[in-house]
């Protein structure tokens, strides 16, 4: 992972620290560049599954020899440096490929360990290359991840998997929508809409346009863009052959536009006629647009809520997630 500051420090600082890398054996020599790109303290174990060293006393050797060298406090379980200025001059010292593989297998290491995605994203992330489906797939893990808790988190993270994305690769559809959904839950609206018509020209498809077309709506009504929404309802109501989902979901997000263009009741009915139909197909997406559509109607109407039915209904849509078309 990164190290910040490095290039301020004292010339002959950062100098002294070289030399006594340099006259470390290969083994410490390796074990110091790992500790500097896991950026924590580094179980010995770890250390020895990552240096693929099967014998933990022989890390535990290394990590005397580069302590004795004043690089490494002496400490029972982990690998520590003796000071966070001495391992920003030896991350700053490691070759730009180096690094770049080490922090990758990182990455991997913690993924396969069961730390988890999450952990492991900083890593994917500083080793990335456009078109490593490893890297993106962690990436994309840790954003899911994160995305109902810390949307704002999880939102620097899908756009780097999509971004990384080969032009054609297969999963460039579901990725790119699974970044929309990411930052409309980050309130990114300008963001997802531009993810979306990226995705747009990429599809013919009447049903794959229909979706994104009501993805954008969403986005839009965070920008408050009323008439580019009302557009683009237009453009994917003129596409033929649409399946009952995505005619219920196109009704849902008209219900909501006639919280800010029609009456409270028009809103209301049209709310309740697309929650039903969103119940009805099993759509959580649809029954999601048409409770907040029904939400804004109450609103007009000057009720401080919505009824108990529709706020159970609104509890089960927010568990069970909106993803997936």
């Amino acid at each position: 992972m990164a190290a910040g500051g490095a290039d301020e420090l004292p010339a002959p600082f950062a100098a002294a620290i070289d030399a006594q890398v340099r006259r470390l054996s290969a083994g410490a020599g390796e074990l110091v560049e790992l500790a500097a790109v896991w950026g924590r303290p580094l179980d010995l174990s770890d250390a020895a599954e990552l240096l693929g060293e099967s014998s933990v006393a022989v890390v535990a050797a290394w990590r005397r020899e580069a302590h004795v060298r004043g690089l490494l406090a002496q400490d029972r379980d982990d690998v520590v440096f003796a000071h966070d200025l001495i391992r920003e001059v030896i991350y700053e010292n490691v070759l730009a490929g180096r690094r770049r593989e080490l922090n990758l297998r990182c990455a991997k290491y913690l993924v396969a360990s069961g730390r988890g995605a999450v952990a492991a994203a900083p890593h994917a992330s500083a080793g990335a290359r456009v078109g490593d489906r490893e890297v993106i797939e962690i990436l994309r893990a840790a954003a899911a991840q994160t995305s109902t808790t810390m949307p704002a988190t999880a939102a620097p993270l899908i756009i780097e998997a999509f971004e990384l994305l080969d032009p054609h690769d297969s999963r460039r559809s579901e990725i790119g929508e699974q970044c929309a959904e990411i930052l409309i839950r980050a309130q990114r609206g300008n963001d997802a809409v531009a993810v979306i018509d990226s995705l747009l020209a990429e599809t013919s498809d009447s049903e794959g346009r229909a979706h994104l077309q009501s993805l954008a709506a969403q986005a839009l009504w965070l920008t408050g863009q009323f008439g580019e929404i009302d557009r683009r309802l237009v453009a994917a109501r003129a596409l033929s052959a649409l399946s009952p989902r995505l005619e219920a979901r196109l009704a849902a997000v008209e219900a909501m536009m006639l919280t800010r263009a029609g009456t409270a009741q028009d809103a209301i009915a049209a709310a309740e006629a697309a929650l039903a139909r969103g119940r009805s197909l099993g759509d959580d997406r649809t029954q999601l647009i048409a409770l907040q559509a029904m939400a804004g109607g109450w609103d007009r109407r000057g009720e401080a809520r919505v009824g108990p039915r529709s706020l159970s209904s609104a509890a089960h849509a927010g568990r069970h997630g909106v993803s997936g078309r």
